[in-house]
């Protein structure tokens, strides 16, 4: 017997799913819905789509472009002490380093990686116009679909940058939260991740204590201590990460890390030097982060995939349930409250039944009245007209033939003078 593979499995699956997602999405439409089928379209072409988003989201001055540097293990995306990204940066897979620019406009424009700055930083001067950046770069993190998205922090004083992290949100399958290590775990970073990410199914949540050269040994274990406990509703303690991401930059782009590169334990790098920055490397927490992504970028990409589109859709589908139940309802309520109405009409129009056939009765009688009325009359002036004739030719002598011709002139006359 033939074993079907997890690959077809997994790919009949998620076609049922689009298959799935674009009937809900028909529903909505036929329900009025517009802004509900508007999401389960993005749904359905996200899962046939097929990329995993992992969003990197945390409060300002956390440090999350330069984690993000730091697992690329290069300078791309611009950093500095003050807050400074300002949109969203998505990073893709490539085999050259190289960014497009999205406007708002919906026109695009690739530039050069080391641009950057004036089109993604608060300070830059292309940013007014920027609706995001897409950049690829060669990470093995992104490749087969994956995507890591940098982003404005929140709780900034500048709340259109929020909203613009806000946004972007629901759409992710994966959160890297950065916080702090000094300040982890602040009651406005509970209320994000309570509010913003939890609420729109996001899951697979990785937590990183950013920043921990600052603390000695002792500190570090009990800030990680505190953030697991604190976050035990939210991250099991084996998605927790104390690190410096800062330190792990300076070591991959370091002349010792470029030259460990470049060469084969020939030159500038000696196989003991090579072991010193590996060990070096390890002290700053990023590659047990790195191994801890890879191994849920291999393991649960598949079942991200498709469960984080589920959870959506059944939420959506749930409200979009629940509006129609309540139309049902609004619709039977008004068939009986019509019913209650004519119910009580029914008096008032027997009453206005009644009403018209008695005037119609007394209409007809007052008509068959004024007609005998109005016949006797015709036939009494027809008389007395008759007699007045025969008087007037005997005693005039007038020829009968002309009274003939007068007398319907004659009649006329008299009949509209006894009608008035």
């Amino acid at each position: 017997m033939r074993v079907k593979s997890k690959v077809n499995s997994f790919g009949e699956m998620k076609r049922e799913l689009v298959s799935l997602i674009t009937g809900l999405e028909d529903s909505a439409k036929k329900l009025g819905m517009d802004s509900d089928s508007n999401s389960f379209a993005d749904l359905r072409e996200r899962v046939a789509e097929g990329k995993l988003k992992v969003i990197v989201i945390g409060e300002f001055n956390r440090g999350k472009s330069t984690f993000i540097n730091a697992l690329l293990g290069d300078n791309v995306l611009p950093t500095a002490v003050r807050p400074t990204t300002a949109t969203i940066n998505i990073v893709n897979y490539g085999e050259k380093p190289v960014a497009t620019v999205h406007f708002k406009d919906d026109h695009e424009q690739k530039i050069d990686i080391d641009k950057l700055a004036e089109y993604v930083t608060v300070q830059g001067k292309n940013l007014t116009d920027v609706k995001y950046v897409e950049i690829t770069y060669p990470t093995d993190f992104c490749k087969d679909g994956v995507q890591i998205i940098d982003t404005p922090g929140v709780n900034d004083l500048d709340k259109q940058r929020e909203e613009v992290t806000y946004g972007f949100i629901p759409g992710a399958d994966a959160a890297v939260l950065v916080l702090d290590s000094e300040a982890a775990v602040s009651q406005s970073e509970m209320v994000f991740l309570q509010e913003k990410v939890l609420k729109n199914d996001i899951k697979k949540i990785f937590i990183v204590l950013n920043k921990c050269e600052a603390l000695d040994e002792d500190e570090l274990a009990e800030v990680v201590e505190y953030a697991r406990d604190k976050l035990k509703d939210v991250a099991s303690s084996d998605r927790i990460f104390p690190l410096s991401a800062r330190e792990a930059l300076k070591l991959s782009t370091s002349d010792d890390a470029t030259d460990s590169k470049n060469s084969s334990g020939e030159g500038n790098g000696t196989a003991d030097d090579k072991g010193t920055l590996e060990e070096q490397m390890n002290a700053t927490g990023v590659p047990e982060f790195r191994d801890a992504l890879s191994n849920f970028l291999l393991q649960e990409r598949g079942t991200t995939l498709l469960t984080v589109p589920v959870e959506r859709a059944m939420r959506l589908s749930g409200r979009m349930m629940a509006v129609a139940a309540l139309r049902k309802e609004s619709l039977a309520m008004d068939a009986e409250g019509q019913k209650e109405r004519l119910k009580k009409m029914e008096p008032a129009l027997k009453e206005h039944d009644s009403a018209r056939e008695r005037l119609k009765k007394r209409m007809d009688k007052a008509a068959r009245e004024l007609s005998r009325h109005f016949e006797a009359k015709i036939k009494e002036d027809m008389l007395n007209i008759g007699k007045s004739m025969a008087s007037t030719i005997d005693e005039t002598h007038i020829d009968p033939d002309f009274v003939k011709d007068l007398l319907p002139d004659i009649l006329r006359k008299k009949v509209c003078l006894s009608l008035e």
